[in-house]
């Protein structure tokens, strides 16, 4: 069961494991699950990139500072390095928010996509076609790749960096797939239960 409601953030504990959000009203069921963003593997090395390039330059304007170098003072590298950490902390502070605000959920009534902390876009089963897994990046990551059906002329959602590995993502697409089936069979059934209605007229 999920703790908390994947479209509004409010706290499900206590509730039933069928019931629907009292916030949003957004329904969940004990096969709902969340699947969160994964940080980006250019995170660690761009970092690091740019800490190896400036801690030079900053421990030459920190000498400056402490009076140990005879030369004048080093203006240039100590703005690059200033411009170079907080670029750095933009990077940190930026991927911890979109790791925090970024899910996908799959829902009763459909997937929950929440991108940067926005209100939770919801494509019903009814509108999601399939799921294919690809890979990407030099370390071939997956990406889910989510299939709208045509009628909808929505194009596909990619997931990109929510799965570091394989089997994570075949057991989301294998869920997605389950989701997808019975919505199918639903509408179906209900299909069935109309008589067709003879439009011809009579004479």
């Amino acid at each position: 069961m999920i703790d908390a409601c994947p479209r509004c953030d409010y706290a499900l504990t206590g509730l039933p494991a069928e019931h629907a959000c009292p916030e949003c009203g957004l329904r969940y069921d004990a096969g709902s699950m969340v699947w969160r963003r994964k940080r980006g593997a250019w995170v660690v090395p761009t970092v690091g990139f740019v800490a190896i390039v400036t801690l030079p330059m900053l421990f030459d304007g920190l000498d400056w500072i402490a009076g140990s170098a005879s030369r004048g003072p080093p203006v240039l590298k100590l703005a690059l390095a200033v411009v170079a950490i907080f670029s750095i902390w933009l990077i940190v502070r930026g991927e911890r928010t979109s790791l925090r605000n970024s899910l996908v959920a799959s829902m009763p009534d459909g997937l929950v996509i929440r991108i940067l902390g926005d209100h939770g876009q919801i494509a019903t089963w009814a509108e999601l076609d399939n799921v294919y897994i690809t890979s990407a990046g030099w370390r071939n990551e997956p990406v889910v790749m989510i299939a709208q059906r045509a009628l909808t002329r929505k194009p596909p959602v990619h997931l990109l960096n929510f799965f570091r590995h394989q089997s994570t993502a075949e057991e989301f697409a294998a869920q997605v797939r389950q989701r997808i089936d019975a919505a199918g069979k639903s509408d179906a059934v209900r299909g069935a239960d109309f008589e067709p209605v003879d439009t011809s007229l009579t004479r």
